[in-house]
């Protein structure tokens, strides 16, 4: 199975605006966004409008995607998947289990972060074949330059569809759990959140990918650490 990136380009953030179309943190405005292993509120560490990233909208049975997780019980430990069905959040797939996470990922780690809306900024074609080219070599284990112009791109950022950059390009493949068609790769959320030092994480190294299937209305994440 190879990586599918249906969508020529991507997008990232730009500034910051309360018009914007993508917002980190929040409340999920969907019920049953708990964790089944602890009854604690999932983490919402994005919402995003489809028309802010251009995504099509059709086949989807909501106006906005809510991008959903927990580093509060064994979710991390796992792939996660859910869905939006009706206005509530339907959990298809998670790891079981309450493992110590009383300081994890920091002290005093905030469930729900304060909501900021952004702008979106389209990734522009060189963009997209430099990411292409970066993950290739990261795939093979490839040495990039640290002085080259591709070092920049050897972070993890927020990034919408298109070719985000990945710490695990081999980690980013997955089949739906609901029709078993190859999903694709619809969204990479990144530590950094204004406000936040620790960020998400508590982990500059650490990215969050979301896999997509448009056919089940279907979200996975998997993290990844370096």
């Amino acid at each position: 199975m190879s990586i599918l990136y249906p969508h020529q380009n991507g997008v990232v953030l730009a500034d910051a605006s309360p018009d914007g179309g993508i917002s980190l943190g929040g409340i999920c405005p969907f019920a049953g966004a708990v964790s089944p292993n602890n009854g604690l509120p999932l983490t919402q560490l994005a919402l995003v409008a489809f028309g802010a990233i251009g995504l099509d909208s059709s086949g989807w049975r909501v106006a906005n995607i809510s991008f959903l997780y927990s580093w509060k019980c064994g979710i991390f430990e796992g792939d996660f998947s859910y869905r939006i069905i009706d206005g509530a959040v339907d959990i298809l797939e998670h790891a079981s289990g309450n493992p110590n996470v009383e300081d994890f990922p920091y002290p005093d780690f905030p469930v729900v972060f304060p909501a900021k809306s952004y702008q979106a900024r389209s990734l522009t074609l060189d963009e997209r074949d430099q990411m292409t080219r970066v993950n290739e070599m990261t795939e093979r284990d490839i040495p990039i330059d640290t002085d080259g112009p591709l070092w920049a791109l050897t972070f993890p950022r927020h990034q919408f569809l298109g070719v985000p950059f990945l710490l695990d390009p081999d980690g980013s493949e997955k089949n739906c759990p609901q029709c078993s068609r190859p999903m694709f790769v619809l969204a990479t959320i990144a530590n950094q959140i204004d406000g936040f030092e620790q960020g998400f994480f508590g982990n500059d190294f650490v990215q969050v990918v979301y896999l997509a299937c448009s056919e089940c209305n279907v979200l996975s994440a998997r993290n990844f650490a370096d």
